[in-house]
Order: structure tokens, then C-alpha cells, then sequence
């Protein structure tokens, strides 16, 4: 058979095709469904024999089937053929076309289609080598949003009765066929996916963007970043769905900085993307390759904040409210360490451009990491310009943790949270003179502001785990004594909290259906105010066991330091906390916190990080402003 004689086939189908949903009415969706496969065939390959098979396949199906659209085939073509022809002009002769479409079919109008809410799923490459041949991109609406794409899912009103145009934009890349596809969307189920191929031309950052139109209307717009590598890499997705989705009714922080790492050529990579303003579009910078083992490389830095910590339990290092530029040394050198090792420069020339813009702006750090101290960065650019503040004071800087391999199941940050029944965990044995006043402090505090003791009576590790079995909290603040991981005392997580009687505390006691029902339906906030005086341990030196486990049972709030707090420091970080708590937002209210330690001559403010909405509130008993 002559291709050519398929191929005008072809294109005479899909000068039609946009008419059809209309004239078909309710016969579009079992037609459409029966012509899709051949209609691919025709559409993608290039085998003569698979072309062949399609076109006979497809006039037999329309012969038996559809009569009428096989004649108006026919007749499509000689209308257009004499049209063109007389006047020229191919728009007049789909006149000619829709006259003969409704006197042949002429079926009743079909009514109004309601609009249904699809979601867009999407496979795409992240890291591509520019030597592929072809990459696919996957794209398909499904009923709900899928955990597994690989690209944003954007939600999209549509009816049923026309397809979606799916027109793909890939600077660098080649668009191998179509750049625009047809998308039908089925009333129940979701839709057959298109594809398209790109291949790589050009090394760098790019982007990709897909556009969607129904009917002449606009659609949202999805959008991902991707990098173009000279060397070979395997092809690698995006999981852009397992990130932060931030309530509909939140107002977004003025900066989100999404850090990932992963693994390259045997080494340990950052990769980071900043949103900004609210922006859809994500800012990507080039991936930093970290100095050997990150573990190792945040064990000596916290070995050396321990230090400096624990010189300050016996007094203040400093004094007044120039605490910030008689800092020790020691303290604003790592600052600038994480800045000049943990950022790339294409992410420091951005940063210099904005550093005065962005001061006191809100930022979510979202991580799959959550050893890093953000808070402590220091930024500076050698013999130019540098920071008067770390970060953790420059900007009202909030954490959260991406979902993804090591965090499944992360929740969005509640912008609204309940503090009704606060229960206290503050061992006697700790042998901690502050952590029992901070008890006295918390009891005070609950009676004045309408809050109930929901505080276990003992604090062995069978009333806490009674505690968590039985919910009945909102709020969870513990003032101990925090433990270095060590597997031959029974202490196999690092940051394990010393109960009475020497028992330790994990976040093992809140896994279980019971106490994991009540984190969901609740979403409290924990305040895990682990603490040391002197040289008797690390503190909570990871939050590998809090707080991805807490967040991904859906906590709405942790706060943990990161590093050796002293006793009398952790008294007066939780004193500003509390009391700034009912009439400020939890960003302002840690501000207020570490600003206040700053003050007192109290150093280690630093340590604490919070991981919460920046602009989240919290109702107090039965005052909220």
C-alpha cells in the first residue's frame, strides 16, 4: 500500500479530530477509546509495516462502526480539496466540512459537560546526559493526584467533553515529533498518557513546561528544572510531589529552599532549588559536591560547638547587647565554614544580589537532611561584604523535611495550631535545678492561660509510653537530659532523652497505632528541651529519631536543639519561647527567643531549630490573638 496514500489519511484524521467531541456527543468516549491505539500507531511510528496494519485496522473499525465518519472523510477531503482550489483559503473550506458534518450526523446537542477536577502525572528527567538519544516525558490526568510523579500535580478544572492540548517547551532539548498532543479525559477513569521524546543538544540548567489548553481556555502550567550533564548519568526524576505542599489557605513564606542530597561519581552532592516570593518556578543551582562524609564533616562541627558550649555553663561568654560581635570565634568561623562548603557559588553570587532584600524575610528550609544547623549560616564574600547576623537572626528562618526516602509521609505545616492540654515530661533524676523550675514555669504558664496539665505523674518510660498510648496532648515539652547514641548501653539513637529510673526515650515510644491516630488527628507541637550542664554528654546532637519520625507521624511543630544546651540556657530560651507563644507567630516567637539570649549573654541560642510554618499560630487555651 502507497505510504503516502497513509499519510494523507493520517492528516485528514487529525484536521477532523478537533470537531469530533462535539458531533459525537455521547459517542466521543467509546469511539476515542477504540481508535486511540491505531491513532498512536499513525501518529508516532515510522515502521511501514505497523503503519500499514493501523490504517487497514482503523477503516475496518470505521467501515463497521462509524460509517458516517469514513464518508465524511471522504467528503471532508473533496470539500476541501475544491474550496482551497476556488478561493484559496483553507479556513473557508471547514466550512464546507462542518456544513456536511451536521447535515450527515446532525445528532442532538449534547448537554453541557460538568467540569471535573483532573490532576496532572507526569514522568520526566531530572539529570540527562547529553549524549541520550531520546528521553521520553510521560504526561496523563488521573482522578487523584499521584504520590509518584515526577513533576508538581497541578489541579485542573475540565470537562469531559473535549480533549487537552498538551504543548511541551524544552530549551536544549530537540523535540523529536509532535510538540503538541491530545489529552481525552474519561468521566471516571483516569486518561491514556501521551508521550514525548526530546533529545539533549546543549550542557547546562534548563527547564521544561508543559501548557495545557481545553477549548481555547488556558490551563495551569507545570514546570521543573532540569540539568543537561557532559558526563554519562543515569537518567534520574524529579520527585517534586514528595516535597512540601504548603495548605491552600497558608500565605507561602517569602523564600522556600528546597535542599536535596544524593549521591554522584561515588561523592555526596547538594543540590538546591529556591522559590521566591511565592514563585511556581524554582530557581536551581549547580550541585555542590560535599567535603567527604557529611556525617562526619557535621560530627566535627558539632564537637567543636560542644566546646564553647560547655565553657558557658559555669557564666556568660559575653554580655550586653553587643553579644553579636563578641560571639567566640569559634562560633561565627563555622557559621562561615557551612556558608563557603555547603552552598554553591552560582547560589552565593544570587544570595549577594538579594542579601538586603531578603533581611527578615521568612524562609522554609525544606531537607531530606536534617543534620545541618542552617541556622548558624554566616555568609560573606572574602574582602567584599559579609553578614552582620547568621541566618537564624537575619531571616525568620523555619525548617521542615521533604517527603521522600527519608521521610515518607511528611504533612504539610499547619498553619493553625492547638495548644489546649500541654503535658510536661521533666525527670527528677536529671539532677537539672533549671529543668524543674522550667517545670514550675509550665504549670504557672498553663494555669494563666487556660491550658490543662496532661502531664504523666511519673516520667519512667511506662507513664510517658501511657502517655503517648492515650493521646489526651496537644503539647509535649520535655526538660532533661539528652544521650549520644551508644548501642552498649541500650542506646541505639542518638538524642534518646534520660527518663527516671535511667530508661532512655526515643521516638520509638510514639510508634503504634495508638499514639501514631492520635499525632495525625491532633498534629501537636513537641518541645524536646533536652539539655546538659557541663561536659556530661552531646545533647541532641541529631534529630534523626525526633524529628523526621514525629513529622511524619503529623506533628505540626518540633523544637530540639541541635547541639549541648546548657541547664540555665535551656530555662531561659523556653521562658521567651512560652511567653511570646500566645500573641506572636512560632518564627517571631523564636526571634524573640534567641534575640533575648543574645541579651542575657547567654550563647548557646543558636543551637535550638524549629520545624514549623514560619507564620504558623498557635491558640492558647482560651486566648488567641
Amino acid at each position: 500500500m502507497n505510504p503516502e496514500r497513509i499519510a494523507r489519511f493520517y492528516q485528514r484524521f487529525a484536521q477532523l479530530l478537533p470537531s469530533l467531541p462535539k458531533y459525537l456527543g455521547l459517542r466521543w468516549h467509546p469511539f476515542w477509546q477504540a481508535v486511540f491505539g491505531y491513532w498512536q500507531v499513525l501518529e508516532q511510528s515510522t515502521d511501514p509495516t505497523q503503519r500499514r496494519q493501523a490504517y487497514m485496522a482503523l477503516r475496518t473499525l470505521l467501515h463497521d462502526e462509524y460509517p458516517e465518519l469514513l464518508e465524511l472523510l471522504s467528503a471532508q477531503v473533496s470539500t476541501l480539496a475544491a474550496s482551497v482550489m476556488i478561493t484559496g483559503n483553507v479556513t473557508e473550506s471547514w466550512t464546507g466540512a462542518n456544513i456536511f458534518l451536521n447535515r450527515s450526523m446532525a445528532p442532538a446537542a449534547p448537554k453541557p459537560a460538568p467540569l471535573v477536577t483532573r490532576y496532572t502525572d507526569i514522568t520526566c528527567p531530572q539529570r540527562v546526559w547529553i549524549g541520550e538519544r531520546r528521553l521520553p516525558v510521560v504526561v496523563g490526568l488521573t482522578l487523584r493526584p499521584a504520590r509518584d510523579s515526577d513533576a508538581p500535580p497541578a489541579a485542573m478544572q475540565l470537562t469531559t467533553d473535549l480533549p487537552v492540548e498538551v504543548r511541551i517547551t524544552a530549551p536544549n532539548f530537540a523535540v523529536l515529533g509532535p510538540q503538541a498532543r491530545p489529552l481525552v479525559v474519561l468521566p471516571d477513569q483516569d486518561s491514556e498518557p501521551v508521550v514525548f521524546y526530546l533529545q539533549p543538544q546543549a550542557s547546562g540548567f534548563t527547564h521544561i513546561s508543559l501548557d495545557f489548553v481545553q477549548g481555547g481556555r488556558p490551563l495551569p502550567t507545570v514546570l521543573w528544572a532540569v540539568e543537561i550533564t557532559r558526563e554519562q548519568v543515569s537518567p534520574t526524576t524529579i520527585r517534586l510531589s514528595q516535597l512540601l505542599e504548603i495548605e491552600p489557605a497558608a500565605p507561602r513564606p517569602d523564600l522556600l529552599l528546597y535542599v536535596a542530597d544524593d549521591m554522584h561519581d561515588g561523592r555526596p552532592h547538594l543540590r538546591m532549588t529556591l522559590y521566591e516570593d511565592g514563585a511556581e518556578q524554582g530557581l536551581g543551582f549547580a550541585p555542590l559536591p560535599l567535603p567527604g562524609s557529611l556525617a562526619g564533616f557535621m560530627q566535627r562541627l558539632y564537637d567543636s560547638l560542644a566546646e564553647w558550649t560547655d565553657a558557658a555553663a559555669g557564666g556568660p561568654l559575653f554580655a550586653g547587647s553587643n553579644g553579636i560581635a563578641t560571639l567566640p570565634k569559634a562560633v561565627r568561623q563555622a557559621g562561615e565554614q557551612l556558608w563557603w562548603e555547603l552552598f554553591p557559588d552560582d547560589f552565593k553570587r544570587h544570595y549577594a544580589e538579594k542579601r538586603q532584600a531578603w533581611q527578615g524575610k521568612t524562609l522554609l528550609l525544606v531537607s531530606d537532611e536534617p543534620h545541618i544547623p542552617w541556622e548558624l549560616v554566616w555568609p560573606y564574600a572574602a574582602g567584599e561584604w559579609q553578614d552582620d547576623q547568621p541566618w537564624c537572626l537575619s531571616l525568620n528562618l523555619m525548617r521542615w523535611l521533604r517527603r521522600g526516602e527519608h521521610v515518607s509521609g511528611c504533612r504539610s505545616p499547619s498553619l493553625a495550631l492547638t495548644l489546649n492540654a500541654l503535658a510536661c515530661v521533666a525527670p527528677i533524676s536529671a539532677n537539672l535545678p533549671s529543668a524543674q523550675r522550667e517545670q514550675a514555669f509550665l504549670h504557672q504558664w498553663m494555669m494563666d492561660h487556660g491550658v490543662r496539665d496532661a502531664s504523666p505523674h511519673q516520667c519512667s518510660l511506662g507513664d510517658v509510653r501511657g502517655l503517648a498510648e492515650a493521646g489526651g496532648y496537644d503539647w509535649l515539652h520535655v526538660a532533661a537530659h539528652g544521650l549520644p547514641a551508644d548501642p552498649a548501653a541500650g542506646v541505639e539513637q542518638a538524642g534518646a532523652i534520660l527518663l527516671d529510673a535511667g530508661d532512655p526515650l526515643t521516638s520509638d515510644c510514639f510508634l503504634g497505632n495508638g499514639p501514631q491516630t492520635h499525632i495525625a488527628a491532633r498534629r501537636p507541637g513537641f518541645f524536646l528541651n533536652a539539655c546538659h550542664s557541663g561536659r556530661q554528654g552531646q545533647g541532641l546532637t541529631s534529630l534523626s529519631g525526633w524529628a523526621p519520625r514525629l513529622l511524619a507521624f503529623g506533628a505540626g511543630a518540633v523544637v530540639a536543639p541541635l547541639w549541648t544546651v546548657s541547664d540555665r540556657s535551656a530555662l531561659a530560651f523556653a521562658t521567651s519561647f512560652y511567653n511570646h507563644l500566645p500573641t506572636d507567630t512560632v518564627g517571631d516567637a523564636l526571634r524573640a527567643a534567641r534575640r533575648q539570649g543574645i541579651a542575657s549573654g547567654d550563647p548557646t541560642w543558636l543551637a535550638y531549630s524549629v520545624f514549623a510554618h514560619p507564620q504558623a499560630r498557635v491558640q492558647v487555651g482560651d486566648h488567641h490573638v
